[in-house]
């Protein structure tokens, strides 16, 4: 099933969804940069084949949602729209609700988590962009938001497969501007270091062998902070930086449903 949500600025959300009878759980799932919600269809049916409603958006730019293509503004007018999403999800009235973030998606639900503590029962982030790769740190020297025209084509992937992939994929990002970089790391950094206050359980998952985010320190600092006892860090050494896409990628799913299901059903 999907859905259109409007936002308060009149963007329009895509969001897919599968709702299983009786589900009193609900998880809301945000992709990754250049990605859409589409590219979560093994984790969406893990979830629904679980009794766990499952609802993916696709972030403004990206996918079927509009906005500006492959440019994100700011990052509080994303805070914004995943709030719309998550006050429709709610009125639904399921017993918990979570938030599953992958990457920028994972930045995203950090950062929505620590500003809308009651409205998250639990968190789930995969390689999540809580810092600066070495690769982007010129980003935060740089005047970014006078760059929004300004495009850096995707050249890399961490297999030929995903990069065969994302080139088929018609709702995929094959470009992105250097502000949405900009406003991903520099202002979405500086926010996160601001307001960051998860007191949740979290569920925290990340590959030995990521090549964007190779710095397991951060995460541990990063897991470190987290308000809650109730939380979980798992590394992968087989694993790169799509935790749910790549090799071994049904047991990490596995992993994150009886995680969930242990502590929420």
């Amino acid at each position: 099933m999907e859905k259109i949500i409007k936002t308060i600025d009149n963007i329009s959300i895509y969001m897919r969804y599968n709702i299983p009878q009786n589900a009193k759980i609900a998880v809301l799932v945000i992709h990754g940069l250049a990605e859409h919600s589409g590219r979560y269809h093994n984790l969406i049916n893990g979830l629904a084949k679980n009794q766990i409603a499952a609802f993916a958006m696709d972030i403004r730019g990206h996918g079927q949602s509009t906005g500006i293509h492959g440019d994100i503004q700011d990052i509080y007018k994303v805070i914004n729209d995943i709030d719309c999403v998550v006050e429709e999800i709610k009125a639904m009235n399921f017993v918990k609700f979570g938030i599953f973030g992958h990457s920028m998606g994972g930045l995203f639900a950090s950062l929505y988590a620590s500003l809308y503590k009651d409205k998250v029962d639990f968190l789930v982030l995969t390689s999540p962009a809580i810092y600066t790769p070495d690769k982007y740190k010129i980003i935060n020297f740089i005047p970014y938001n006078l760059l929004h025209s300004l495009k850096i084509k995707k050249r890399h992937n961490e297999s030929q497969a995903l990069m065969e992939l994302d080139q088929q994929d018609a709702f995929a990002l094959h470009s992105y501007s250097i502000r949405t970089i900009g406003v991903m790391f520099h202002q979405g950094g500086k926010a996160l270091k601001k307001y960051l206050n998860i007191t949740c359980p979290t569920f925290l998952a990340y590959g030995e062998k990521d090549y964007l985010l190779s710095n397991k320190e951060e995460f541990i600092d990063f897991f470190n902070k987290i308000n809650n006892p109730n939380k979980k860090i798992v590394c992968y050494p087989e694993s790169k930086h799509r935790i749910v896409h790549n090799v071994n990628a049904d047991a990490h799913i596995n992993d994150i449903i009886e995680w969930i299901k242990c502590n929420f059903c």
